[in-house]
């Protein structure tokens, strides 16, 4: 036997309980990080409702924060013309593995809305920001 539930009664199911609620703090980033990957840690972690990330979620965070702390390096490289053949492809495989993760943890937009969700924020966007005024048409424009 695979496993030990009985799924039409759940008997031998673990229950998880998951703390929420105005006790809930954002999760620190784990001792060994460098500077950069706390700082990309906090920019993700501080973006997302404290709820957002359960423990369970943060050995994929801590991997996110590494993946995408090295291909900003491995960019640098590129945009200084000395990356070497084979690091481009690492480049291009940590930058699938980024998009990867960050879909799996629902911070990419394509996993936080449906296909018809989306189609209404786009088509009700709007295309000027306040402060990107022009003299002649109105402040805020709705896409036609």
């Amino acid at each position: 036997m695979a496993g030990t539930s009985n799924r039409r009664t759940g008997q031998g199911k673990r229950v998880v309980v998951i703390q929420a609620g105005p006790g809930v703090r954002r999760p620190d980033p784990p001792e060994a990080f460098t500077k950069p990957e706390r700082a990309v840690w906090h920019r993700i972690v501080d973006a997302c409702p404290p709820d957002w990330f359960t423990p369970e979620c943060a050995p994929l965070l801590a991997r996110l924060c590494v993946l995408i702390v090295m291909s900003e390096q491995l960019e640098a490289k590129w945009r200084a013309q000395t990356l070497e053949k084979r690091e481009g492809r690492i480049y291009l495989e940590v930058i699938r593995q980024v998009a990867n993760i960050t879909t799996k943890l629902r911070l990419s937009p394509q996993s936080r809305y449906n296909r018809f969700e989306a189609s209404t924020r786009m088509k009700n966007r709007v295309t000027h920001r306040p402060w990107e005024t022009d003299d002649d048409g109105p402040h805020l424009r709705v896409v036609p």
